[in-house]
């Protein structure tokens, strides 16, 4: 017996499109002689829907395209869709055997803890569901039911022999080992076979990854990492084992590249751009953005600013010209030193006597932004932001300047993080990609004379390991002072946490590869007095 998994990567709201891919997929399934195709957590409409769902016009589509996946002959189907029984909606998963819906689950666990508050929407169902195929009872589940015991046992109990799950999970570093761990503690002693969608939406990243666990908990299937597609698991007739190809999954560092990169092509795609711009700038950060931009839609959709100022090194241009040259990006240089001048001067009678200080610095970076959204304007790219974490948590940035942009890539990369990919770039792709007097130069904003990072923040690595705890583990800043770190400098990162936070909520949104990121799960008020940590 063979069973089909669908690594789907649906366009939210696109119901026409994403029943168009699960009939395909049905059909192409027949073809490889399977007679159970597996498809994600809310695989008819993607996911998250949000406040989508409550709008009037959207659960008509969603009976119509329903009715063209019962359609489908010779092949049981397993589809993700929202249900509505008049008063309630549900997140729902149907089986479909010849144009009959042969079974229906309710998602059992709803919590607003989880990622996209389910409970603002959804009402959780009280049963399990159970179906026969093929001399085989299945026990359909959510990811989310895996943590639950009583919707495990309560499918036990009514005969399930093996658990078919169904996911939309979003990714962040060490997420599939958490799954693995989770459906093993669930399964009590039953094969279990887990679906996950694959693809960037909004600031998600559905990484796939999906896998096969035989009854003692044993990998026997691994899809493959950030891939949509068909994939296949076999069992002999009557028997509830899965078997199939263990993929490779990428390492840590690797993940997070391809997690990024996932999520910009999605947001690049599914919003309707075919090209990308940004402000090279000479740094780590923006040659790190530029390598992903040019995967993301190739070099000849890809454009780039030069924009020195009197401020900027020579050592800047010249790297710049050579991260744009190694990957064949158009690219050219528009000075700011003269309208940098136009700007003081329509100024100088308002600030006269007043000495150079960080409006200045703030005003260059305006102008540089400036100029890069006249060239969005201009050639309908879509302009990419190009701060990291590290800066974004401290507010190391510039409103309307450096900020401007529609999709932040590095927003949720630590500038340890930025390097080591950088350093896994060169390394894998056996050609210098970013040049190395980029990741070897110390990192500067260059907007004053022999600026660096650290003259503003503590050193990155011991920056970003504060913020990690501080976020990721929620912990205090007297826990970071007994752990060793400077109490000057644990008070600093905290106070400069807390002040950008008016800054991150106009910011560009990003892909979420974190435990904890600004756009979707650190939530903080702007005013506030909260005067501990």
């Amino acid at each position: 017996m063979r069973t089909a998994l669908l690594q789907m990567n649906p366009v939210v709201g696109d119901c026409a499109r994403n029943a168009a891919t699960i009939v395909a997929a049905a059909e192409e399934a027949k073809r490889c002689g399977a007679s159970l195709l597996l498809t994600p957590e809310m695989s008819l409409t993607g996911s998250p829907t949000e406040d989508l769902l409550l709008r009037p016009g959207f659960l008509p589509p969603v009976d119509a395209t329903l009715a063209q996946i019962a359609a489908v002959r010779g092949i049981t189907v397993v589809v993700g869709f929202p249900e509505h029984d008049g008063r309630h909606y549900f997140n729902a998963a149907g089986v479909w055997r010849d144009g009959e819906r042969i079974a229906v689950y309710r998602k059992n666990t709803i919590s607003p803890q989880q990622e996209w508050n389910e409970a603002r929407y959804f009402t959780a169902g009280e049963r399990a569901c159970v179906f026969a195929h093929e001399g085989v009872k299945y026990g359909v589940l959510f990811d989310a039911d895996l943590g639950n015991v009583a919707a495990v046992a309560q499918a036990r109990a009514d005969g399930a022999q093996a658990l078919l799950v169904l996911a939309a999970s979003p990714f962040y570093a060490g997420k599939h080992d958490e799954r693995l761990a989770a459906a093993r503690a669930a399964q009590h002693g039953l094969p279990l076979l887990y679906v996950n969608a694959a693809g960037g939406q909004d600031a998600w990243v559905f990484d796939g990854a999906s896998f096969a666990l035989d009854a003692q908990g044993r990998r026997t299937f691994q899809a493959a990492f950030c891939e949509e597609g068909l994939s296949w698991v076999d069992a002999a007739a009557g028997q509830q084992s899965f078997s199939g190809s263990l993929n490779v999954l990428p390492e840590a560092t690797a993940q997070l590249y391809h997690a990024v990169l996932c999520g910009l092509r999605d947001y690049v795609r599914k919003c309707g751009f075919s090209r990308l711009c940004l402000g090279l700038s000479g740094g780590l950060d923006s040659a790190l953005v530029l390598a992903l931009a040019v995967d993301a839609v190739g070099a000849e959709h890809c454009e780039v600013l030069l924009m020195p100022s009197q401020y900027t090194a020579e050592l800047s241009n010249t790297a710049a010209v050579k991260m744009a040259e190694n990957l064949g990006v158009r690219y050219e240089s528009v000075p700011i030193s003269d309208v940098f001048g136009a700007f003081k001067s329509a100024l100088a009678n308002r600030f006269s006597g007043l000495a150079e200080d960080v409006t200045e610095e703030n005003l260059q970076a305006r102008i540089r932004g400036t100029l890069l959204m006249a060239l969005s304007n201009k050639s309908g790219a879509l302009l990419l932001s190009t701060g990291n974490k590290s800066e974004v948590a401290m507010g190391y940035s510039t409103l309307y300047g450096d900020m401007n942009g529609g999709f932040a890539p590095l927003k949720d990369l630590y500038k340890t993080e930025v390097y080591a990919i950088s350093r896994w770039l060169n390394a894998t792709r056996g050609r210098e990609i970013i040049p190395q007097e980029i990741i070897d130069r110390p990192p500067s904003a260059e907007l004053r004379a022999n600026q660096t990072d650290q003259d503003s923040l503590p050193e990155y690595a011991v920056l970003d390991e504060m913020l990690r705890l501080l976020m990721d583990e929620n912990l205090s800043a007297q826990a970071l002072i007994e752990r060793g770190f400077a109490a000057a400098e644990v008070a600093r990162t905290v106070k400069l946490l807390r002040l950008a936070e008016y800054k991150r909520q106009q910011g560009a949104i990003g892909p979420k590869v974190s435990r904890c990121a600004f756009d979707v799960d650190w939530r903080q008020p702007i005013c506030q007095r909260f005067g501990h940590d």
